[in-house]
């Protein structure tokens, strides 16, 4: 997402309600599709926490709402920059250890699929 349209989007927003496991209240407790209608209102098109899509999409207003600032858009941009660093060099997020790719599958149709581990704590290396 592109900066402008950072400062635009609630800092509250979690995604769209009920896509790929997102939750239906934001970070700020709002009842998403509530505040929209409900769920048959065509809630996907009206939507108070991000600025609109597509032409003809509406902004709701929440009392909640609250823009991302510079400082916070710039610390969230300096973080994934780090976390990429890290994965070029191949090393986790938590201890900057090599990875452990023991467990990724490395052929047939799902090549490359599998966990990766801190090869120091064990923990799982999730990326950004």
């Amino acid at each position: 997402m592109d900066r402008e349209r950072r400062k635009q989007t609630c800092f509250h927003y979690t995604g769209l309600p009920g896509f790929a496991g997102n939750p239906d209240v934001c970070k700020a407790g709002v009842d998403i599709r509530a505040l929209v209608g409900g769920p048959d209102a065509g809630w996907a098109r009206r939507m108070p926490c991000t600025p609109p899509y597509r032409p003809g999409d509406e902004s709701v207003p929440c009392e909640k709402f609250r823009a991302h600032t510079d400082e916070e858009i710039d610390a969230e941009e300096a973080k994934i920059e780090e976390s990429l660093a890290k994965l070029m060099r191949g090393v986790s997020q938590c201890c900057e250890a090599p990875i452990d790719e023991s467990q990724v599958i490395t052929s047939g149709p799902h090549k490359g699929h599998g966990p990766r581990f801190c090869s120091k704590c064990g923990k799982l290396d999730h990326r950004v």
